[in-house]
């Protein structure tokens, strides 16, 4: 995901450093501070299989992923006329409970 987003900011550099005529830039470098607000999922999930015991097992989590805020930063450099290089992060936590169903075979194996 943070490769797509540095390939994105460096796209949209190049297309923003174009945008105007370089006599009208007067700075090298841009710096960008931003919040936002991420909006909701169901829940995050996934299950595991896995082999025990000469059975297969599995283990099911998943976690609710509520709206949060976060924040975005980017720095831009004009490398030479209207190439510049971007480089982005945007970041947001949350924590909370998550649901764990495990699935485990017992020991004992009988034909």
């Amino acid at each position: 995901m943070r490769r797509l987003l540095a390939s994105v900011c460096l796209g949209v550099a190049g297309t923003v450093l174009a945008a105007t005529p370089a006599a009208a830039q007067t700075g090298r470098v841009v710096l960008a501070v931003n919040g936002f607000q991420q909006s909701g999922m169901d829940a995050l999930s996934t299950t595991t299989t896995f082999a025990a015991n000469a059975e297969n097992g599995s283990i099911t989590t998943s976690f609710p992923l509520p709206a949060k805020t976060g924040i975005d930063a980017s720095i831009a450099v004009r490398v030479r006329g209207a190439f510049g290089l971007m480089l982005g992060d945007s970041s947001f936590s949350t924590s909370g409970p998550a649901d764990i169903k495990a699935s485990v075979p017992h020991p004992f194996f009988f034909n």
